[in-house]
């Protein structure tokens, strides 16, 4: 059974049959998804597409908020969002601490219980190269482009703690020049200040692409970092975490150590 209603999404998302091929490098994608797309069913997705990356280990309660109310906003509700689990964040030491299996399997079961009805997509396009290849965004969205329509516009979702450290991502004036406009939800205290700081760094051309939401609603209360924490020490993440997910982490037995 689809998700959503069939004028709404990529008529080829809803065929018969795997709708999602298996890959050399991602054995467990020969599972069928109606929610994960491979690279060349991208050129389907109704625009705009609004690109959330992470490395959603775990995928909380929040992104999916999050998502929905970008869609519910009048400049995005025409078009999807696609969450894309990166393999690891250059900017950041340590890689996920879920396998590449999990944190999709944990996503695609936040996603069908927290946005049914919504048109919300995977890509694995990150998770595809060396198994240590740091996720540059640039090169993913350029990725993307090839695959899609020229007139299909691109929005990049984050939140103010990833946007504050924009201008150390790999050629981020060329990726600012590659999409519509950065949807930046705030995240903590202070990082409107840090951003502005930033703004005012950016060439004066690319500087309105670069703007603070005014969506409500949108912040995440507590990092992922917080969540695996409470977890190990078998706190309560009650809320936090699509029931589903928090099922799924028990089962698997993640984030023990």
């Amino acid at each position: 059974m689809p998700y959503f209603p069939e004028s709404d999404v990529p008529s080829d998302v809803w065929s018969t049959g795997d709708i999602f091929r298996p890959c050399s490098t991602l054995g467990y994608m020969a599972v069928t998804s109606s929610r994960m797309l491979s690279t060349s069913q991208l050129r389907k997705l109704p625009a705009p597409v609004v690109l959330f990356g992470g490395t959603f280990d775990p995928v909380q309660r929040a992104h999916c908020t999050i998502a929905r109310r970008v869609l519910s906003d009048n400049r995005y509700s025409s078009g999807c969002v696609l969450f894309i689990p990166a393999r690891r964040n250059p900017l950041k030491a340590i890689g996920p601490q879920a396998s590449d299996q999990a944190r999709l399997e944990m996503l695609e079961l936040a996603l069908n219980e927290e946005l049914f009805g919504t048109r919300c997509f995977i890509s694995p396009i990150e998770l595809e190269g060396p198994p240590d290849a740091p996720s540059y965004t640039v090169e993913t969205v350029r990725e993307i482009q090839r695959n899609i329509s020229k007139q299909t516009e691109l929005h990049l979702l984050m939140g103010s703690d990833s946007a504050v450290q924009f201008d150390q991502w790999r050629e981020y004036q060329g990726l600012l020049e590659l999409v519509a406009e950065l949807i930046i939800f705030p995240r903590a205290a202070g990082d409107q200040e840090r951003m502005s700081a930033l703004h005012g760094k950016l060439p004066v051309d690319l500087q309105h692409k670069f703007v603070m939401t005014d969506i409500p609603g949108q912040q995440i209360p507590v990092s992922s970092t917080e969540i695996r924490k409470s977890l190990r020490s078998r706190d309560g993440v009650s809320g936090l975490l699509a029931p589903a997910v928090e099922r799924y982490i028990l089962e698997h037995e993640l984030y023990k150590e």
